[in-house]
């Protein structure tokens, strides 16, 4: 058995490690939102940065010299993160060893405040979550003489079963450079597909419909809204087609079943849209809760309204 094969974590020891972490980090989770649950739904979607927070110190701290070097996972699966010495990580090392792997993981879906979102901005950070996901996926499976994903490489780190002070770790070899080569190209291929998929799905009315969205967004009791809108069959013999609008209301309080709330939202979005007489309806779903990552709870409400009951549509 080589050295590499004695000192290198397994991939499913690895992933069982992990898995007990992230047991733990649900727990934390559960916790923190019974606590901070009106703080957490005032917030909205930023709340998972708070999520990044938690999880990046949790693993930072306690994968750093700090704490040896273990998780609670890897204490219970006896293996340890360290350096091409077999030392263990500064705090600071550590930090942003984890910040590589979660980040791009927990901003999937976080909808920055329009003031630090422009066009530019979205597009590079789909890119680069999408990016990174694949690049850390490849690593993982792929690069069996060291293991090191990402995170890793970018830190100098491995992920080791832990021995006796066994010296010969200073001589393990690299990472093979045809794996930095090929987690370049899959990084670039997953970025460009996941703008083209972006674009691809994206509503043809997407202008309107987002304009729509920030008009009812400054409703008092709305945190957020997100518009779109779909075609469908009536059945599956039909050749009609239906055309409705859907608006995903976040609130402030726990009213998702407001229906005079929810068609007052419906009203205004067949006041705004340009194509209203085009429309057979409008679908309104009214939700409340919080999602920091770690951690979620939701209530939610569709509201169906078609044109007979919103009235005629004003725009000719």
């Amino acid at each position: 058995m080589n050295i590499e094969s004695k000192c290198i974590a397994g991939f499913w020891r690895r992933m069982g490690a992990f898995f007990i972490d992230f047991i733990f980090i649900l727990i934390i989770g559960m916790v923190l939102g019974y606590v901070f649950e009106n703080e957490f739904v005032k917030i909205g979607n930023l709340g998972k940065l708070f999520g990044i927070a938690v999880i990046t110190i949790y693993f930072g701290l306690l994968n750093s010299k700090v704490f040896g070097g273990q998780t609670i996972g890897k204490k219970i699966l006896n293996i340890r993160v360290v350096d091409s010495l077999n030392n263990m990580l500064s705090l600071p090392r550590s930090l942003i060893r984890y910040a590589i792997f979660f980040v791009p993981l927990f901003l999937s879906g976080v909808q920055l405040p329009e003031s630090v979102s422009g066009k530019l901005f979205y597009n590079l950070a789909i890119m680069i979550t999408s990016g990174v996901h694949l690049s850390i996926a490849y690593l993982y499976i792929f690069n069996w003489r060291t293991r090191q994903s990402l995170h890793d490489i970018a830190v100098g780190s491995y992920v080791v079963n832990v021995l006796n002070n066994d010296n010969k770790f200073a001589g393990i070899q690299k990472t093979h450079k045809m794996h930095y080569a090929v987690a370049i190209v899959v990084f670039f291929i997953a970025a460009a597909l996941s703008i083209y998929i972006e674009n691809l799905f994206k509503d043809v009315n997407f202008v309107q419909l987002n304009y729509i969205g920030d008009i009812l967004s400054k409703e008092e009791s709305v945190l957020d809204v997100n518009v779109s809108s779909t075609e469908f069959y009536v059945n599956k013999n039909s050749e009609n087609k239906q055309k409705y609008i859907i608006i995903i209301a976040y609130i402030r309080s726990n009213n998702v079943g407001d229906v005079e709330f929810a068609k007052k939202l419906a009203n205004e979005a067949l006041k705004i849209y340009t194509d209203a007489k085009e429309i057979d309806g409008i679908q309104v779903n009214l939700v409340y809760g919080f999602d920091i990552g770690i951690a979620s709870k939701w209530w939610y409400h569709r509201h169906i309204f078609t044109q007979e009951e919103l009235g005629k549509a004003k725009n000719p």
